[in-house]
Formats: C-alpha cells, sequence, structure tokens
C-alpha cells in the first residue's frame, strides 16, 4: 500500500502517490527554476500546468482514480524537461515487469485508458471558436484553423447559404453555442494540431505577449 497525496494542478484535483508527488514536485521547481525570472514565466507555468493536467485526466477513468509514478514518468516525457530538471531515477524494484518494460523502451504511447489512447501520444485538434480572429463569434475562423483553410472561404459559404435559404443563421447559432472558445494557449495550439510540449508552449505565449505588446502601441 503507498501513501497517496491531493494535489492541485491546472485547475483540477488529483491522487498522487507519494513518489508521484515527489517526482512531480522536482519538475515543477525545475520549471520554476527556468522561468521564473522570464518574461511571461508565470503565463508559461500555468500553461504547462494546465497541459499537464489535461494528460492527466486521460489516463483516469472509473476504474483507476490514482495518479502513478509512471503516470508522472509519461507525462514529462510528451512534455519534455527544463534544461534544469535532474531526473530522478525510477526504483525498479517496486514496479512489475511490464512497468519496467515500459520504462525502458522508447517512449511511443502508454495510456492504458482506450478513451485517450488516440490523443495521448500524438498532435490533438479539436475545434474552437478562434476567438482572436473573428468578424462576429470566431465559428469560421476557427473552422478554418480546424481544417487549414482560410476562414474567408467558411466565411463565403455562409453568406451563399443565407441567401439560398436562410438556413446558415441557425447553423451558425449552433456552432457558436456548441463550440468552445479558444482562449488558453494550449487550445489555440489544440485548434491548429500543433505538438503541446513545454518549448512550443514557451514559444507561443511570448507570441501572444508580443501581440499584445504591439495592441498597446497601436492603442
Amino acid at each position: 500500500m503507498k501513501k497517496t497525496v491531493r494535489v492541485s494542478l491546472g485547475g483540477s484535483v488529483f491522487t498522487v502517490e507519494e513518489d508521484a508527488y515527489n517526482y512531480l514536485l522536482e519538475y515543477q521547481k525545475a520549471l520554476q527554476n527556468q522561468y521564473r525570472r522570464q518574461s511571461g514565466g508565470r503565463e508559461i507555468i500555468h500553461d504547462i500546468e494546465v497541459r499537464m493536467a489535461e494528460l492527466f485526466n486521460y489516463k483516469l477513468d472509473k476504474v483507476k482514480q490514482v495518479i502513478t509514478y509512471l503516470d508522472v514518468f509519461e507525462v514529462i516525457e510528451v512534455l519534455g524537461k527544463p534544461e534544469s530538471f535532474d531526473e530522478a531515477k525510477v526504483n525498479f524494484s517496486q514496479v512489475g515487469a511490464d512497468e519496467f518494460d515500459v520504462i525502458s523502451r522508447p517512449y511511443t504511447s502508454y495510456s492504458r485508458n482506450s478513451r485517450s489512447e488516440k490523443r495521448w501520444n500524438k498532435r490533438s485538434k479539436s475545434i474552437f471558436r478562434d476567438v482572436d480572429n473573428r468578424v462576429l463569434g470566431g465559428v469560421c475562423a476557427g473552422l478554418g484553423a480546424y481544417f487549414g483553410f482560410n476562414p474567408v472561404v467558411f466565411r463565403i459559404l455562409f453568406v451563399l447559404l443565407f441567401f439560398l435559404g436562410g438556413g446558415s443563421i441557425i447553423i451558425y447559432g449552433v456552432l457558436w453555442v456548441a463550440l468552445p472558445p479558444a482562449y488558453s494557449v494550449t487550445q489555440k495550439m489544440e485548434m491548429r494540431g500543433e505538438s503541446i510540449n513545454i518549448n512550443n508552449i514557451e514559444n507561443k505565449v511570448r507570441e501572444e505577449l508580443e501581440k499584445l505588446k504591439d495592441k498597446f502601441k497601436n492603442f
């Protein structure tokens, strides 16, 4: 029997085994050391933690409710490690043969949760409303980002449907309600199918900050 710890991460609360918690704590300290003194560092750390929480949620289901050391290990492998992260050694005496094989082979996809397996170790892509490039609700911009087309294509399509029968208003309204807005950095990256790791999150946050600075200058 292992001790467990309740952890709040990225807006979610998880039950984590004690050794997994210690390993996670080392990783978070490394993130703090690398980014806390940098411009936008707080936002970078927050978005990394949001992505970690998302990946942890993929590991859980009705049967499995506790995050293990191996879960933390796998998530860190997906996100990548800060330069200051001194990786802890896995205590192989406390894991089974199957788990030992998981750690020793090159990382591919270790998720035991079939619900999340398709999204675990590849670029996930979801439809959001692109509120940064919206004309009205961001539906067309979101569809354009997801399908890789210029949003103008979808705007023209909705206009044509409107003149052909007016159904586009209902369709647009339904999509506006159904599609969540992409506010966070990870949501914007997922909307475009970009790989979500600490380097890409860092670059995206800095890009967002530069855009914000430009808006203030123009104002």
